[in-house]
């Protein structure tokens, strides 16, 4: 039996189903049926289910009215009307490698890691059961490590999950890149305009001020090969498979794609959209060393948290040169990671260059004295994605966990019990301003429920507010 946290229901092409992840951050569904009864789902589902948590960037529904917040359950699935059970290693595989899967073909292909291929074909139950059975026994016989949170090695793979594995895999410390070599490598690199290099060499010398000791060396690494190419708005539009995208960094070219005709000044998007693409190179790595592909992405196993991430991002190349500027990409999002970064005493942006969010996700939880930040993160990721994919629809109550516990982080450095209401009502002003700044009216913030949470924490206080009114 593995322990699940439960993040809710969710809606996806009409069928109901619950969400849940494990501690290694490993997704597994229920299929939840009208009648309230569960079952399990099929491989298919399953394959359609992890691409959509992981991948795009269209969401899924919650719907989830029960209080229960820990599972435990043996994940099983059914492929060709058998069910069977996952060894945790399937359910590690799966996370992983389902975007490159056939849905139409039904064939499961792993060539891209390795030689080996797995065909299941449907009403098959023989060849399937030997297929997965085949499929366990590779897994077993040539990885043994998804439990490392910090670097897995297989098949002529390393994934870097903390740049504490940076030593062995690049070969040099930390200690040996300087903010001076990252402003040579961009001096040196042949395949960015000057105009991208000032900017580049300005974003390092804001960073240098504020973070003088950060790892830097997947950004030095990046920058020998590293390319910004100007493109025509139709050609980015295909580039970025996005008819509003105006840069986009692809981490596999390791190139920095962005529309031509810009001047980019500091204040405009424009600006703050290069400085966010230009962010990515500086954590995040794919390359080849030796006989191994290397992958550093620094996001949990699974890919959980990669909207957080992305806020990040955002934020880390943002405030490295204006501390006041509320519109940020990724707004919503932003907004509220903004909100708890700024609370914490335990975490900076520096740590986002150099550890995992499964680290972000720890120290939360050791600022707030409890275990809701995976919950949380989760909550925030079906949000961000629900409101990007129209063919869903949201309870927006199902949110108010997540607004209640960035109140509480902030309420409890901004609120005391000798404050007076006047004092009181302009720290929750200025709370729900910063939390739903520029935030799109489809998120459905209840404002009405903000407030009904301030009022419970001065209670909780001792905050008298007399005379208060909303």
């Amino acid at each position: 039996m593995i322990e699940y946290t439960v993040i809710g229901n969710f809606k996806y092409r009409g069928q109901e189903y619950q969400v849940m992840i494990d501690d290694e951050k490993r997704y597994y569904f229920l299929k939840i049926h009208p009648d309230g009864s569960e079952s399990y789902i099929d491989i298919h589902e399953y394959i359609r289910l992890i691409n959509e948590f992981k991948y795009k960037e269209e969401p899924l529904l919650i719907e989830d009215n029960r209080k229960k917040k820990k599972r435990k359950l043996t994940p099983k699935i059914i492929i060709a009307g058998i069910i069977l059970t996952l060894s945790l290693s399937f359910v590690s595989i799966m996370n992983s490698m389902a975007p490159t899967m056939d849905l139409h073909s039904h064939t499961s292909d792993y060539s891209n890691t390795s030689s080996y291929t797995v065909q299941i074909e449907e009403q098959d139950n023989d060849k399937a059961q030997k297929a997965i059975d085949e499929l366990y026994r590779y897994i077993e016989q040539e990885n043994q490590n998804f439990k490392v949170d910090t670097r897995v090695d297989g098949w002529n793979l390393i994934k870097i999950y903390d740049n504490s594995e940076l030593d062995d895999v690049l070969g040099y410390s930390r200690e040996e890149i300087t903010y001076n070599d990252i402003i040579n490598d961009i001096n040196n690199n042949p395949h960015m305009s000057q105009k991208f290099k000032n900017l580049y060499i300005k974003l390092a010398n804001n960073l240098r001020e504020q973070y003088p000791n950060m790892d830097l060396r997947i950004w030095h690494y990046n920058l020998q090969t590293l390319k910004i190419v100007e493109l025509s708005e139709m050609d980015m539009q295909l580039k970025a498979m996005s008819g509003t995208a105006c840069a986009v960094y692809r981490q596999d070219e390791n190139t920095i794609y962005t529309v031509e005709g810009y001047d980019y000044v500091q204040g405009t998007w424009d600006y703050q959209v290069i400085m966010h693409e230009m962010g990515h190179p500086i954590r995040s790595l794919v390359t080849h060393i030796g006989e191994n592909q290397v992958k550093a992405r620094f996001q949990s196993y699974s890919g959980h948290g990669t909207v957080i991430g992305e806020a990040l991002n955002s934020l880390l190349t943002l405030r490295s040169y204006d501390p006041n500027e509320k519109d940020v990409a990724y707004q919503f999002q932003s907004n509220m990671v903004e909100l708890m970064v700024n609370e914490m005493d335990n975490y900076t942006y520096q740590d986002f260059v150099e550890h995992n969010l499964t680290y972000f996700e720890q120290q939360l939880n050791e600022y707030n004295g409890n275990n809701d930040a995976v919950e949380i993160i989760g909550l925030i990721e079906l949000q961000y994605n629900d409101y990007h994919n129209k063919d869903f629809e949201i309870d927006e109550a199902q949110f108010h966990k997540v607004y209640d516990y960035i109140a509480n982080m902030y309420y409890g450095n901004h609120l005391n019990p000798n404050m007076s209401a006047e004092e009181a009502i302009k720290v929750r002003d200025t709370f729900i301003d910063k939390l739903t700044f520029d935030v799109p009216e489809e998120y459905k913030v209840s404002i009405e429920h903000l407030n009904e949470y301030f009022e419970t924490y001065c209670n909780s206080i001792g905050l008298q507010l007399n005379g208060y009114s909303r």
